[in-house]
């Protein structure tokens, strides 16, 4: 039978079994109401508690029982987007989402994509993050997607900002919010490194810089060993000239079939 239980316990031990280490860090996804079932789903853009998969309760209650264990617990939120049949997006979604040059508003069939500037959505954003840390002792969030490039500046003079968005201004103040209204010691961690001026509001991000790019993310050159010649491994600059900034290595690839 199905138990509305998280199995904490034999994942952890799977971990330790497998890489012969203690686990330091578990980041959760699909902390919020996995199966969308109240409109809330992993990118739905509401987090609130009578969304949390397995309810408030049992969340809360897996939380504690990796930290008691020493184990620092983090969950997955993206500031980008909200599912057009979540409660802020069927309330704010047309008037928060990013305008783009020709007037028209970024989405797809189920989400309105947002734009960062505008101060609804962040106000809704970050008292979300900060009642999610609140309401189950979180030791981290992680930012996804973030932060951003010109691609998502916004075009609309119904924002409050200047047209068009500059985006790593409102990069800069949403995560300053972040930093302020969550509690000292509560890490933040984005997917993507930030400039200087935006990273000192952080405590990492993940990088990609590892990958073999020659196989993943371009096309690959028929000639054995000259492959990287064409293209050179990408360096992180941010390693050696933001030392403070942890860099977490994501290994991941493009490749099918």
């Amino acid at each position: 039978a199905e138990k509305t239980q998280y199995r904490v316990a034999e994942l952890l031990k799977e971990d330790r079994d497998y890489l012969g280490l203690k686990t330091q860090v578990v980041h959760l996804g699909g902390w919020v109401d996995y199966n969308n079932m109240h409109a809330g789903d992993f990118l739905g853009g509401d987090y609130a508690v009578e969304d949390y998969t397995g309810g408030a309760d049992v969340l809360r209650a897996a939380v504690r029982k990796m930290q008691d264990d020493g184990v620092r617990v983090s969950v997955y939120t993206i500031p980008d987007r909200c599912a057009k049949n979540s409660h802020i997006g069927q309330e704010l979604g047309p008037k928060i989402a990013q305008m783009k040059a020709n007037g028209e508003l970024a989405q797809d069939a189920k989400c309105w994509y947002l734009c960062l500037g505008a101060r609804q959505w962040q106000d809704h954003y970050v008292e979300a993050l900060q009642r999610t840390q609140r309401e189950l002792g979180l030791d981290a969030v992680y930012v996804d997607v973030f932060g951003y490039t010109r691609g998502y500046a916004c075009y609309s003079k119904q924002h409050g900002h200047e047209t068009p968005l500059n985006v790593n201004k409102a990069c800069n103040q949403l995560i300053r919010r972040l930093r302020d209204e969550l509690p000292e010691g509560v890490a933040i961690w984005s997917e993507f490194p930030l400039p200087d001026v935006s990273s000192q509001y952080t405590s990492g991000n993940i990088t990609y810089y590892f990958l073999t790019l020659h196989e993943y993310m371009v096309k690959s050159y028929d000639q054995s060993g000259r492959a990287p010649l064409f293209t050179p491994l990408a360096q992180s600059v941010h390693r050696f000239t933001l030392p403070h900034v942890k860099q977490f290595g994501f290994p991941v690839g493009f490749g099918g079939g």
